[in-house]
């Protein structure tokens, strides 16, 4: 029994995760992060031509992940960027976790952010700043993950 609870609970912090965690709020001051932007690629588009092209559009991101981890996250999306135009701002930083609530709070939250800990996720939605997962983000989640993760009970 313990352990279909614990499985419940996983599931649904990670359902949360692969929703990536929109906040509610408008980005702002800029803590130093680093900065992704569109160009010229050679990576095959056609993937990523269901999103459009948002040339000029920003996103920002915050998260734990710094260094060499934060250059690799970059990169992941590098291909994403380029053939959407987007451009995200990622924040890196050892002082996440207080720093987010200063955001939220303050009214100047990321778009994005990536939670280390569930405790602190469960502790944002609790306080209502965060914004459910859209209807295509549950879909792509139901059809590309494995049955325990989009789990949301």
């Amino acid at each position: 029994m313990r352990t279909r609870n614990i499985r419940q609970w996983g599931a649904g912090i990670a359902g949360g995760l692969v929703a990536v965690l929109a906040l509610a709020g408008c980005a702002g001051d800029d803590l130093g992060g680093g900065t992704t932007g569109g160009g010229d690629t050679d990576a095959d588009c056609s993937a990523f031509e269901q999103y459009g092209s948002f040339d000029g559009d920003q996103v920002t991101m915050s998260s734990t992940i710094s260094d060499q981890e934060a250059d690799q996250l970059e990169e992941s999306w590098a291909d994403f960027v380029a053939c959407t135009g987007i451009t995200i701002e990622h924040n890196g930083t050892n002082e996440f976790e207080s720093q987010i609530f200063v955001q939220v709070e303050g009214g100047n939250a990321p778009d994005l952010a990536i939670f280390p800990q569930p405790g602190l996720m469960q502790r944002m939605h609790g306080d209502g700043h965060l914004v459910p997962a859209g209807d295509d983000v549950v879909a792509t989640a139901n059809e590309n993950l494995a049955a325990l993760w989009p789990d949301r009970r």
